[in-house]
């Protein structure tokens, strides 16, 4: 988890960037009277610093040097060691006369023939009874970030890392309030950050940690989101924002597998009792919803584990009568993983799945009710819309239009649950229920919820399956996954996954790509 966002980090930063958080980490390890040198008359010297170890007192000398080193690599710094070693020039505070110490910090490797040549070099320095060297190569940094991972918090100054991260740990936080906070990882025409690596990676940890796997899933598609959000557009898409790209979503991965080795402890039908029990009658929604949808990304990942998450999933559906009844539109994504997944595993399923949350939809929109509320609701607006009809003091405003009834018609046409969709068409008639279409441009605003897409509020989709061109029901009905620059590149999934951070868009022919995939 930690240790591979540490590893991209590590990776992609240059040597200044490295600068505060090594100093930090040298602090967090009991180093004192620390001093950073860098620049024309260091003398082989980028930090000095003190440290006791056994009993003695060591004056360290330390050179920081960014990314790997080869043969040629190692040749070229060997004159900057030997200063570091030899060389009593540096600071007013640093005393020759203790027994010194040097450190190469490398945030990459010794590769090829460096590895045995920086072994002779050390060798040859004690067998000399001079100064010896130490390499610190990515291996032992990443050890000594994961046991300090608040260094790599230095050089935070304006504190929203530092707010999201009290939040965590009182409880307050919330899904909103993380995606507000990873829109500082975008980088447009770049790449973010390699310490938005990091912070994510600090973020789900504090997360998980208190409970909050679900967000740590979610802080991870967060960061493949700002990836692709920064690089969009260029093709070949840049070996930094693959690299990124694949480090957010192992981090995703990593923690949805924890939440599925959870799942499989307890029965399937485990959350009816909190349905049951006082105050969870809206949140179990919420909670069967988000589980749904967090397994099947991670299904339709690893397809190792899709055949028994999709059987789970099939028995979780079937007693959990919540995981069909969205408390408002911002779960209809949510319905898209679960459906293409079900529909692999069993159609009958799928379409059944599909057909009771298409009559919770409509009962919703009958007899004056309220509708549910739009996809960038808070808590508080979903809960006025899902109780409101029948309580005097609410005054919101009756919803026609339905983000969840445009997905599930679009689920059944992309999938060719023929029946299914003849039935939730004529319901979603005679309920009077609208439907509303995304249509984002292909820029950076389709990663981002503040943002002016198009909607056609008018979508003109046939009513019945007869009337149609094959599967296509609708003019936003087609196969051309190359729309979109994540289609273009060949990464559906993380196209998948981002709706699930943005919440009020999708691509049908992503849902073809996907289901015939996972067909195939």
């Amino acid at each position: 988890m930690l240790d591979d966002a540490i590893a991209v980090f590590l990776a992609a930063v240059t040597e200044r960037e490295f600068d505060e958080p090594l100093l930090a980490l040298l602090r967090g390890a009991g180093f004192y009277d620390i001093h950073y040198l860098h620049g024309s008359y260091e003398f082989g010297k980028d930090i000095i610093a003190r440290a006791e170890r056994g009993g003695t007192r060591e004056q360290f000398v330390i050179q920081s040097k960014a990314g790997d080193l080869n043969l040629s690599g190692w040749t070229s710094v060997t004159g900057q060691l030997d200063l570091l070693r030899n060389d009593r020039h540096a600071h007013p505070n640093f005393d020759y006369t203790l027994p010194r110490k040097a450190v190469l910090v490398l945030t990459g490797r010794l590769t090829g023939a460096a590895a045995p040549a920086a072994q002779d070099y050390a060798a040859r320095a004690v067998e000399k009874d001079e100064t010896p060297l130490e390499i610190w190569d990515r291996e032992r940094l990443t050890e000594m970030l994961i046991g300090s991972p608040d260094a790599l918090l230095a050089g935070v100054a304006d504190g929203p890392l530092l707010g999201l991260l009290a939040a965590i740990d009182d409880a307050s936080v919330t899904e909103d309030r993380v995606e507000s906070f990873s829109r500082f990882w975008l980088r447009s025409g770049d790449v973010p950050q390699p310490r938005s690596v990091v912070e994510a990676g600090l973020v789900a940890t504090r997360l998980a940690h208190n409970g909050r796997r679900d967000l740590a899933a979610m802080t991870a598609l967060c960061l493949l989101r700002a990836v692709w959000a920064s690089a969009h557009g260029a093709e070949p898409a840049p070996t930094g924002a693959v690299e990124m790209a694949d480090a957010a979503r192992k981090l995703f991965l990593t923690y949805a597998e924890e939440i599925w080795a959870d799942a499989q402890v307890l029965e399937a039908d485990s959350l009816v009792a909190l349905n049951a029990s006082g105050g969870y009658y809206s949140t179990y929604r919420v909670m069967a919803l988000r589980l749904l949808e967090i397994l099947s990304l991670l299904a339709i990942a690893d397809a190792r584990l899709r055949d028994e998450i999709a059987t789970w999933i099939c028995r979780f559906v079937n007693a959990n009568p919540g995981s069909t009844q969205p408390l408002s539109d911002r779960w209809a994504v949510s319905l898209i993983p679960t459906v293409i997944l079900l529909a692999r595993q069993n159609r009958v399923e799928a379409a059944r799945y599909l057909g009771l949350v298409a009559a919770w939809i409509c009962d919703h929109h009958e007899n004056d009710g309220l509708g549910l509320a739009p996809p960038d609701a808070d808590p508080t607006a979903e809960i006025d819309y899902f109780f409101g009809s029948g309580l005097e003091h609410i005054t919101r405003s009756r919803r026609f239009t339905s983000y969840l009834a445009t997905v599930v018609l679009d689920l059944s046409a992309a999938l060719e649950l023929s029946s299914v969709y003849d039935d939730v068409r004529n319901d979603f008639l005679a309920s009077d229920v609208s439907l509303g279409v995304p249509l984002p441009r292909d820029d950076d605003a389709q990663y981002q919820i503040t943002r002016s897409d198009l909607i056609d509020t008018s979508p003109n989709y046939a009513d019945e399956w007869s009337e149609g061109d094959e599967w296509r029901m609708a003019p936003h009905h087609d196969g051309d996954v190359r729309r979109y620059y994540l289609g273009r590149i060949g990464r559906i999934w993380d196209y998948l996954a981002i709706c699930s951070v943005t919440r009020d868009r999708h691509s049908v022919a992503a849902i073809r790509a996907m289901a015939g995939d996972l067909a195939a």
